[in-house]
């Protein structure tokens, strides 16, 4: 039986892979499967976006070690089993439509990677479960843009420090206003598909999201970090300023973070501008994050919606 949230063809990749799963493997997957869909909920609290995957590849490592089974070959199994119960969870996620109608060309992408991560292929088999396990445990769903975390959260610090950082109360200010301390949605770039991250697949994406908050009375509003939320990068890069002066102008607000290599490298990586800068030490890539609290999102949402927001 298939699932709106996966075509046909990406249904039927995972049955097969599924029943490929060597039988020495199986007990343990399925063991490993139950293990997962219980935890969720706790990883999901956890503030690293990667727990569930580095949690399940350390114990798919431990179980497999030794044996006639290839442990490389493990994950692919075990997403192919958690796709069942992926409809289930992604249903007791009371998602709007507009978001579960993204869920198939994720499923079609992890099934074009299944299907070469197992036998003598292989070539597909390294990160699969950092790509998806947040996707079949329901714990992330993608939105357009961007993908979105469905629980976070915007720790008092970071606020505090923002002040000495920015040399300004504005972000703390504001964070204690919409109740910071709260639970936020937190979204993420999906660098495997890029096709709506533009000016207009944005407004698209936050359209979504109100609908989104509109089911969730208890989510504070929606939280990104980036490089790319730098006020410099607005004037560097002006084709990236619509990133944040689009949020800026309906209500959303900045709260500076520090640098690090990471923010570095992805700043620098594409852009020879900001890499030239950067070398001549006239601009330091540093991590902001963009908050809009979810009475201001709605309220812009509503405005530009051509119809009644799917609450």
């Amino acid at each position: 039986m298939t699932s709106d949230l996966m075509t046909e063809e990406a249904h039927d990749v995972f049955v097969r892979v599924a029943s490929e799963t060597p039988a020495s493997a199986m007990e343990h997957l399925d063991d490993v499967v139950a293990l997962m869909v219980s935890r969720a909920p706790t990883w999901a609290r956890s503030v690293d976006y990667d727990e569930p995957a580095k949690q399940t590849e350390a114990h798919l490592s431990t179980l497999f070690s030794s044996g006639h089974v290839n442990p490389r070959e493990m994950p692919a199994y075990l997403l192919a089993k958690l796709a069942a119960k992926t409809p289930d969870l992604v249903a007791a996620q009371n998602l709007p439509r507009s978001i579960l109608e993204k869920f198939p060309a994720v499923f079609d992408r992890m099934a074009r990677d299944l299907e070469g991560a197992t036998g003598d292929g292989g070539d597909r088999r390294e990160g699969l479960l950092w790509t998806y396990a947040r996707f079949v445990l329901a714990m992330s769903v993608p939105a357009g843009a961007q993908v979105i975390d469905l629980v976070s959260h915007v720790p008092l610090k970071s606020a505090l420090l923002s002040v000495p950082r920015s040399g300004s109360l504005g972000a703390l200010t504001r964070y204690l206003g919409c109740g910071g301390t709260g639970v936020w949605f937190r979204d993420h770039t999906d660098r495997e598909d890029l096709s709506e991250f533009n000016e207009e697949g944005w407004d698209r994406y936050y359209v979504r999201v109100a609908e989104l908050l509109l089911r969730r009375p208890e989510i504070r509003g929606l939280v990104g970090t980036s490089w790319f939320y730098d006020p410099k990068v607005a004037v560097i890069s002006p084709r990236l300023a619509y990133l944040q002066h689009r949020p800026l102008e309906r209500g959303a607000f900045l709260m500076k973070h520090r640098s690090n290599q990471y923010d570095i490298d992805q700043a620098t990586l594409t852009s020879k501008t900001r890499r030239g800068k950067y070398e001549d030490g006239s601009y330091l890539p540093t991590s902001y994050s963009l908050l809009w609290a979810r009475n201001e999102l709605i309220a812009w949402a509503e405005t530009v919606s051509s119809a009644p927001l799917a609450s």
